[in-house]
């Protein structure tokens, strides 16, 4: 064997150590990556990543609510026929929150047990500030398959509409 043809064995067997080295890489940061998202960015990789052409319908599961609905809908979590979860943070929820509410946090690492732990053939009223994490954790629920969680909008637009709350 010549020289060129070891330098090329060399060549060759450095850049597979190098891909090998990079997709070792890869996968560690996908893995660390799945630790520090927000539930609702791990169940759409989840869906993404199973060759779904589709891509999801967000902000379909949110509801305007009329008076008299948001009246019936109190009436339901306040005799636990339904669930309203506030999903901001505790700070946030120690504040004001509507009354019959009950805090289990989007952002939070437990989100989704908090969430599996409650009775799945209840309704899900999903609320908080702007509207928004309340969106995004109703399009996680469903894309996990809980077909029942709602998302209702904002606190203060709750409020207005003439919900009960409680403050400090």
């Amino acid at each position: 064997m010549n020289s060129n043809s070891n330098n090329s064995i060399r060549t060759y067997s450095s850049l597979v150590a190098y891909l090998l080295f990079g997709t070792f890489l890869f996968a560690v940061q996908q893995s660390f990556a799945r630790l520090f998202t927000s539930p609702f960015d791990y169940a759409t990789s989840i869906q993404l990543s199973q060759k779904d052409t589709t891509t999801p319908n967000f902000k379909k599961q949110s509801i305007s609510l009329s008076a008299k609905a948001a009246r019936k809908m109190i009436k339901h979590a306040k005799k636990h026929k339904a669930y309203l979860i506030d999903v901001r943070t505790p700070e946030e929820f120690k504040v004001k929150h509507i009354r019959y509410a009950q805090n289990i946090d989007y952002k939070s690492r437990d989100f989704i047990e908090k969430i599996a732990s409650l009775d799945q053939n209840k309704p899900l009223y999903l609320y908080c500030r702007s509207g928004h994490r309340s969106g995004k954790a109703a399009d996680t629920l469903h894309l996990l398959g809980n077909k029942r969680a709602i998302s209702i909008g904002a606190l203060d637009s709750l409020i207005k509409i003439g919900l009960p709350f409680d403050s400090q």
